[in-house]
């Protein structure tokens, strides 16, 4: 079974910590058959189970959280367990190694013409510092998620609820 929630907290691998929780409302009914036993807006509660913030030149930013409660509307809250939802982002080499190989291209050539073979080892590596210093300065990406985000969970294992009146 599947659980669509819409986020009412923002989560951010750069400003979550595993422990924290968070809370969201059904976006899309909980049906057995054709019976509702949770409508449209009913709240959820979850948890961040992993979170490793983004690096600037190595390290991508990783996120994973659980739903651990739903409370149909005007009824009591059930425990629940999801599966984790999880997200990783791509890894950064490629990209740093094309902004560091300009760099030390672009100084390589700028130096080449400015002083021969001594300006092109210079500049090359001046070009290959500022190019890292650029991969630095840009590399940082988090995992965000905004408010009224969509995200579909699974049920781990199954839970009784009553039907909605």
């Amino acid at each position: 079974t599947t659980v669509s929630i819409r986020l009412m907290d923002p989560l951010d691998s750069g400003q979550n910590a595993v422990g924290d929780a968070f809370a969201g409302t059904l976006s899309a009914a909980l049906k057995v058959g054709n019976q509702v036993v949770a409508p449209v807006g009913s709240t959820v509660e979850g948890e961040v189970t992993h979170v490793v913030n983004s690096g600037r030149l190595k390290k991508p930013a990783e996120l994973s959280f659980v739903l651990t409660s739903l409370k149909p509307r005007g009824g009591k809250a059930y425990s629940l367990t999801t599966k984790e939802y999880a997200l990783k982002n791509k890894s950064k080499k490629k990209r740093n190694i094309g902004i560091i190989g300009g760099g030390t291209a672009a100084g390589a050539l700028i130096g080449g013409l400015a002083g021969g073979k001594k300006g092109a080892l210079i500049g090359g590596a001046l070009g290959a510092g500022g190019g890292t210093a650029t991969a630095a300065a840009t590399g940082k990406k988090e995992i965000k998620l905004a408010v009224e985000e969509e995200v579909v969970f699974t049920l781990a294992n199954a839970v009784r609820l009553p039907a909605s009146k």
